[in-house]
């Protein structure tokens, strides 16, 4: 009995591949089912390709090319945020098909856009060239990490091995920005975004130190508790973001969509040097995530003061999660939260710290650079959309390919509409069956120009 793609991919969204920070919760019994299913699902790429697990969980095959030199990298990861059963429509590892508010056929389950989607559509399109006895020009390594969720080791340990055996990848492509309508004020039509740069993951811990003791008999004013103190601190960085600019991505991104915009925009786009802050105001206004390409962004997540209600905190603390723009640095970003806060007795200490990745190039149309590659590939598969490069707001594994690689590009080949954008980490994610063949598609012609 032969099975379908769409069965195939069904298969694969029931296995569990769920990532915990704290490791010792994840499973890696769903990871080793998962591994043997992709063995006997996909059985010709298994015999044709070279095959290895690495990290544990990780992996990475080689398709050789025709030629020496110019190798790719696909990548996609296979391992999945957590779920709240009870908040889903469907059990969320069903994979059920059912349809969606516009009356699609889709396939819900954790992993359908992040990331098992274009995991499994790369995986149908090479077994279909290897099957069809094709081979690309140039080496091609597909990889797949298992804990992309968690910013764990899998594709650290990829990249050191890559660089021990001396490969350099021409172009690298990983999951991140879509094809979608709305992303700018003003622009109708949907525009491919391909992130060329990503901005640094950044933690960032506040500490106050204060007068401990029983909550009915607090220090009087001007003396500030622990916790007013560190509220304050929180309260200035609220109050005073950092500066809106306009990285160079995002310069290219409206001078792309001006001709597709309204006229108030049409001439704004056109020229977004000379109408910045028309530009960067309206981007701001428009959604959080058009304000977050502009910025580097800083967001608190976690307090943590006293052990109870009736106790006055003696040391109170605060995680913030800090976002660097292309632009920015670490060390600059720190320079101007102490500024902001203006407080000496407010301790900022860095717990983790990452530089925005560099920007990979545009290059010119028609100039057959990686990005051009790309550009004429999904200008092919969806050719009413108008493709442009991006700032990626979210944290994927290329950032660590910039180490081997010039050519690092982000997109994934999926039209979404607004609700499964609300789906990627949250209830009912999902993907039309239509989107999922596009995908297909969008890889096979990929592979024809590697």
């Amino acid at each position: 009995m032969t099975t379908t793609a769409l069965e195939r991919f069904q298969a694969l969204l029931r296995v569990e591949t769920v990532s915990h920070s704290d490791e010792t919760q994840t499973d890696w019994n769903h990871f080793q089912t998962f591994r043997d299913l992709l063995s006997a699902l996909y059985p010709a790429l298994h015999k044709e390709l070279e095959y290895e697990v690495v990290a544990g969980h990780s992996l990475l095959w080689r398709w050789r090319g025709e030629q020496p030199g110019e190798p790719s990298v696909l990548m996609a990861h296979h391992d999945v945020v957590s779920v709240s059963p009870e908040e889903w429509s469907r059990p969320p590892f069903a994979a059920d098909t059912v349809l969606d508010a516009e009356g699609r056929l889709c396939v819900m389950a954790r992993g359908t856009l992040d990331n098992k989607g274009s995991l499994v559509a790369l995986l149908e399109a090479v077994e279909a060239a290897v099957l069809r006895g094709l081979r690309p020009r140039h080496d091609v390594y597909l990889i797949s990490t298992h804990n992309e969720e968690t910013a764990g080791d899998g594709a650290p340990a990829l990249v050191t091995l890559l660089a021990a055996r001396g490969i350099r990848p021409r172009f690298v492509l990983d999951e991140g920005g879509t094809v979608r309508r709305g992303i700018l004020p003003g622009v109708t039509t949907p525009i491919a975004v391909i992130g060329v740069t990503e901005r640094g993951i950044t933690n960032v811990e506040l500490t106050c130190r204060g007068v401990g003791g029983h909550a009915s008999a607090p220090p009087p004013p001007p003396e500030l508790l622990a916790t007013q103190r560190l509220a304050r601190a929180i309260h200035r960085l609220t109050e005073n973001p950092f500066p809106a600019t306009l990285p160079e991505p995002i310069t290219e991104l409206v001078r792309a969509a001006a001709p597709h915009a309204d006229a108030t925009h049409a001439a704004w786009y056109a020229d977004p040097h000379k109408y910045s802050e028309e530009v960067t105001d309206a981007l701001t206004a428009h959604s959080n995530r058009s304000a977050a390409m502009l910025r580097t962004t800083v967001a608190v997540t976690q307090l943590r003061g006293s052990t109870g209600a009736n106790v006055l905190a003696s040391t109170a603390s605060a995680t913030a999660n800090v976002r660097v723009n292309p632009g920015d640095t670490v060390a600059g970003v720190l320079e101007r939260i102490r500024a902001i806060i203006d407080d000496v007795e407010v301790e900022v200490a860095v717990q983790v710290a990452n530089e925005p990745s560099p920007v990979s190039p545009i290059g010119t149309p028609g100039d057959n650079g990686p990005y051009d590659l790309l550009r004429q590939v999904v200008q092919e598969v969806f050719p009413e959309t108008v493709v442009a490069p991006y700032v990626q707001t979210g944290g994927s594994d290329a950032r660590h390919f910039h180490a081997i690689s010039d050519g690092v590009y982000r997109f994934v080949p999926f039209e979404i509409n607004p609700q499964q954008q609300l789906g990627i980490h949250g209830n009912d994610e999902s993907v039309q069956v239509e989107q999922f063949e596009r995908a297909i598609t969008f890889y096979a012609r990929l592979l024809t120009r590697l």
